[in-house]
């Protein structure tokens, strides 16, 4: 209660009526130039956080003024608020209200399936609705979005998927969905923070991972492979990114206590480093819409080896890494040492060319504000 409150967080969500919330939108965005609206699920240390807030600074820079939309808030609060109004609806706010307060035609891009429900609200008051769809078909299904996502589209919401695969899987629920590859931007890291990683390496292969340890995520197949890799390669250290939930804490204190030479520091600012700092990633997942860690690490050299399970880069990775069936953990194995021995200099180099030319973040916003306009141009 204390911390939460010195965050100015509510002990509990209080009901603003429509009008209340249309007054505080207006006050927020008064002066406001261009304004857009950004929604989000939530703001935690995440992938789709963090992509809303690489777009609002993209948008940001073209003259647009960012407005957000959080269902929850998290660690990641402050910098949203350093970039425009934020509305957290878990503490009341009625969303028509909030939209109604916007100009009719404003733009708003609604960043994941997760928080497709304000969709249809925000058509309705006029608003030029994108849904970016990250999530994976069975995800999307078991999480019970489809109606949301349905609703938003009759309401006018246009739905833009971000893999391939989930058009493909959807399309008998929602047909003719469009695809927008999404941009990658790469994590500010100073250079000192390279060279201390790249300074503190042992001759020994790195393997990392990352993402919130779960099982979603394969925290077990990680730990898994580990340990067979361990067999194979006893100087091998391994290296995982990100929070543990109590589940994978308790697999990570076992691999500890049996030896297993691994590092958990939780979720970093230096991540870059620390990927460039390993020899392959370690894609154990067993659901995973990007994911967009791998990227990080394909863009500083690092190359990766994924079991081919319900992955959206599946089939997009050429020359990026390697998969492999989802039965075949000893495969697995083989081939992410394989690679940790291939690991050239001229390989990264390579392999860093690949990712620039694959994953620009300046044609992901054309790409978005070219489908607002041509809405806009339809609506009118």
């Amino acid at each position: 209660m204390t911390e939460g409150k010195s965050l100015d967080y509510l002990p509990r969500p209080v009901t603003r009526s429509r009008p209340d919330s249309t007054a505080a939108m207006s006050k927020m965005i008064a002066g406001c130039e261009q304004p857009i609206l950004l929604a989000s699920h939530d703001a935690q240390r995440a992938g789709v956080p963090i992509l809303t807030l690489d777009l609002a600074r993209a948008l940001q820079h073209r003259g647009w003024t960012p407005v957000f939309l959080l269902g929850n808030a998290g660690p990641l609060l402050p910098r949203f608020r350093a970039l425009g109004p934020v509305f957290i609806l878990a503490e009341g706010w009625d969303v028509a209200g909030l939209g109604s307060a916007l100009p009719r035609g404003t733009s708003a891009l609604i960043n994941t399936a997760a928080i497709a429900r304000v969709g249809a609200p925000l058509a309705e008051a006029g608003l030029n609705c994108l849904v970016l769809m990250h999530e994976m078909a069975a995800y999307i299904r078991d999480q019970g979005l489809l109606s949301d996502l349905g609703t938003a589209r009759a309401a006018g919401a246009r739905l833009i998927a971000s893999m391939p695969r989930t058009v493909q899987a959807l399309a008998d629920v929602l047909p003719g969905l469009e695809h927008v590859r999404p941009g990658i931007v790469l994590p500010d890291t100073p250079l000192a923070a390279f060279r201390q990683r790249l300074r503190n390496r042992r001759a020994a292969p790195v393997f990392i991972g990352a993402g919130h340890a779960d099982r979603r995520k394969g925290f077990d197949l990680f730990l898994d492979a580990a340990a067979a890799i361990t067999r194979q390669a006893p100087q091998a250290r391994f290296v995982w990114l990100g929070e543990l939930d109590d589940w994978a804490q308790t697999l990570a204190n076992r691999a500890l206590a049996e030896g297993l030479d691994l590092e958990l520091p939780g979720f970093v600012d230096d991540s870059l480093a620390r990927y460039r700092a390993a020899d392959v990633y370690l894609l154990t997942s067993r659901q995973d819409p990007g994911p967009t860690t791998v990227i990080h690490a394909a863009a500083v050299g690092t190359p990766f080896v994924g079991y081919a399970a319900d992955i959206g880069i599946n089939g997009m990775t050429q020359g990026l890494g390697q998969f492999v069936p989802p039965e075949e953990p000893g495969t697995f194995v083989d081939t992410a040492l394989r690679l940790a021995a291939g690991v050239t200099p001229a390989f990264r180099r390579r392999l860093r060319r690949e990712i620039r030319a694959r994953t620009g973040f300046a044609p992901y916003v054309d790409a978005l504000l070219s489908r607002l306009s041509r809405a806009q141009d339809g609506a009118a």
